[in-house]
This record gives C-alpha cells, sequence and structure tokens, in this order.
C-alpha cells in the first residue's frame, strides 16, 4: 500500500515517534511524505521515505493529488 505522512511543524516529532513505534509495519509499505518531514522520518527510523517538495512549495499539493487520483491508499496527518 502507498502511505503519505503529514505532519504540521509542531507535530513532527509525534509522528516521528509514530513512525519509530510503527517502524516494522510501515517498512512493509511504500511511503511518502513532504521534504522535512520525510527526512527526519527517514532520519529516526531508516525507512525509505519519497519525499516531495515542502509543504509551503507545494508538497501537500503533491500529496493531494496523488490522493484524488487513487495512488495512495492511506495517509497519515498530524496536525494542529
Amino acid at each position: 500500500m502507498n502511505i503519505a505522512l503529514i505532519a504540521h511543524n509542531n507535530r513532527k516529532e509525534l509522528m516521528v515517534q509514530f513512525c519509530t513505534a510503527y517502524c516494522g509495519i510501515l517498512a512493509k509499505h511504500t511511503l511518502c511524505a513532504t521534504a522535512r518531514t520525510g527526512q527526519q522520518i527517514a532520519d529516526a527510523t531508516g525507512l525509505t521515505i519519497h519525499r516531495f517538495l515542502s509543504f509551503a512549495h507545494g508538497g501537500g499539493q503533491q500529496i493531494a493529488a496523488r490522493i484524488n487520483h487513487k495512488f495512495l491508499g492511506s495517509a497519515f496527518a498530524f496536525a494542529v
């Protein structure tokens, strides 16, 4: 399954903790995230993350387009 991981700036650490806790499960899937979120997750967990642009530069729109075209099966978003 293709899974998007999205985290607001003040929730990135929580997303990293989530991915660390579920690393074994997430490793079985294709993961993508916006630039900084993806980098932080990859650095902390060793997971392979396809990184899109930063959210401010259109990464959120890139992920939304993939959801709209059914290229993503699931998205985890940690927001304010």
